[in-house]
């Protein structure tokens, strides 16, 4: 396979794209586990998942006990649940 040179601006242009967002990603974490901790930052970014792709974070059942009672008794203990990655 022959490579030219558009394409090979093209892969150095997407390696170059990924490396960015996967520097944004653990400046990110690092930031969020400097700032909250180390679970906390779990949780965080656990729950930004699920934002985008709902149903991702599937909590356990003491989890969801947790989080509807107030002042959410389980905003300090570990994450219980999984991540399912489809």
């Amino acid at each position: 396979m022959k490579l030219t040179k558009q394409r090979l601006r093209e892969i150095y242009e997407e390696e170059r794209a990924e490396g960015a967002l996967g520097h944004a990603a653990e400046k990110m974490a690092q930031m969020l586990q400097r700032k909250y901790g180390d679970e906390t930052a779990i949780k965080l970014l656990a729950y930004a998942l699920d934002t985008i792709q709902p149903g991702l974070y599937q909590p356990s059942e003491i989890e969801r006990e947790e989080f509807v009672q107030e002042p959410y008794p389980g905003s300090r203990k570990r994450m219980s649940g999984k991540i399912d990655f489809k």
